[in-house]
C-alpha cells in the first residue's frame, strides 16, 4: 500500500505549467473546455488537456461498464 503522506510532485518545480503562468480566466473565451481551476482572483492554476479528459472518460466508462 502506498504511503499517502508522500508527495508525488517534485518540490523544486512549479505545479503550474509554464504556458499558463500569470494567465487570467476570461469569461468570453473558451480557455478551459475540458476543465481546470482558477484561484479566487481568476488566475488559471491548471487546465485539463484533451488527452487527460479522454483518459478520464475512458476510465469512467470502463468502471461503469459502458465501453
Amino acid at each position: 500500500m502506498p504511503d499517502v503522506l508522500t508527495c508525488i510532485y517534485p518540490k523544486e518545480g512549479s505545479l503550474i505549467p509554464e504556458e499558463i503562468q500569470e494567465q487570467y480566466y476570461d469569461l468570453n473565451d473558451n480557455q478551459m473546455p475540458y476543465g481546470g481551476a482558477t484561484d479566487i482572483h481568476g488566475k488559471i492554476l491548471w487546465k485539463v488537456s484533451k488527452e487527460e479528459h479522454d483518459q478520464m472518460m475512458a476510465r469512467i466508462k470502463k468502471a461503469f461498464g459502458k465501453e
